[in-house]
This record gives structure tokens, sequence and C-alpha cells, in this order.
């Protein structure tokens, strides 16, 4: 879970579309670092759907831009091999963005799974997946769930940055087992070895 943009962008007197463009650029070499290390998938929390109800000319328009330029380079440029990306949630609410994220989904196939969640509601997709449940007379087992859950696999780890130790509006199905990590620093300031040096606790931690 990606977060402190706004914080970051405060404290160090930058524009708040400099401080989503630190954390976009970053994405490859954690995902890259993250799968090297024996992880099969990624789920990057990049934009809640409450956040697209912030002010539209200081907040959302500098977001959806920078995604925007993100997914060009992305498509004109083969950032990570043997990835599968997806992007899930809400994505006709990302300002017309969702052709070019579907372009980028078709782009990438690979073993390696990486999911990019915009103007996500782990609300909305527990709802959903109930829904399923009851239209085919499936009781709310999580298995069950998590077949029509988005993403649909159970989550280890969730590592949130800016120092946050809580789960405001993530996937809320498959987290039974999880355990949550912080990174104090704040996600444009955040490098791959903080995440790798998270990863590598969280499985210390498992023994």
């Amino acid at each position: 879970i990606i977060d402190g943009h706004r914080r970051y962008a405060r404290e160090q007197n930058v524009p708040l579309k400099f401080a989503y463009q630190r954390s976009a650029s970053k994405i490859p070499d954690v995902a890259r670092a993250v799968f090297q290390k024996g992880v099969g998938e990624l789920s990057i929390y990049a934009v809640a759907k409450y956040n697209l109800e912030r002010d539209r000319t200081t907040e959302v328009d500098p977001l959806c831009e920078v995604i925007g330029q993100t997914l060009d380079d992305w498509l004109d440029h083969q950032i990570l091999d043997d990835t599968s990306i997806r992007f899930l949630g809400e994505l006709d609410e990302m300002d017309g963005l969702r052709p070019k994220m579907e372009q980028v989904q078709e782009a990438y196939q690979g073993e390696h799974r990486l999911n990019i969640l915009m103007a996500y509601s782990g609300e909305l997709e527990r709802q959903r997946a109930i829904q399923q449940c009851i239209e085919q007379g499936l009781p709310f087992t999580e298995a069950n769930l998590l077949t029509f859950h988005k993403p649909s696999t159970p989550i280890d780890l969730i590592i949130r940055t800016a120092g946050v130790v809580r789960l405001s509006e993530g996937p809320l199905v498959g987290i039974a087992q999880s355990k949550m990590y912080p990174i104090d620093k704040k996600a444009p300031e955040t490098i791959t070895y903080d995440v790798m040096a998270t990863i590598s606790k969280f499985r210390s931690d498992l023994l």
C-alpha cells in the first residue's frame, strides 16, 4: 500500500505530481526484485476509490496524468519480463485511462503476476464476491469468496509505507492469516531495498 504522497510534497516543498512520479518510477524495480526473491504475486494498491473524491485540480488530475504517462512508458518499453500485469478496481472511473490499461494487460503476459489496484474498493469487491456466492448457492467460506474476489489469492504480507499500521480500504478477503509490516518512509522515499528488507524480516519472523 503506497501512502504518504501529500505529506512528502508538503515537507519537501515540491508539487504533488512530482511525488506521484517518484513512486510510479520505482514500481518496475520493486516488482523485479520481489519476483526474483521467489514471490509469485505482487499487488500494488495505487489508488483507492475514495482518493478520486479529493480535489480534482490539485490531486486527482495530477495523479491521473502521472498514471497516463506511466502507462505510455510501459507500452513503449518492456519494463518487466515474464510478468502478467492486471489492473483491478473501478477502472471506468480512472479518467478515461481504461483503454491504456487494457493495452498494457495485453502486452504483458507471463508467469509472475503484478496487480495494480486502481479506483479500488475492498468493500465493493467483497460485496460482489458475496453476491456471486448467493447466486451460485455457495457458502461464504474464504475459498469460495476468493473465487470471485480480486485479488483472487490469499495475501501473506501487507506492506504499507509512511509508517501506517492499519488497513483502511485494502482487499478485505484473503487477509485472515496475513501480517502487516510498515515502512517508516513515505512512498516517494521508499526504495527497493526497504521493500526487500521488509520481506526478509517477514520470512525470518515465520521461522
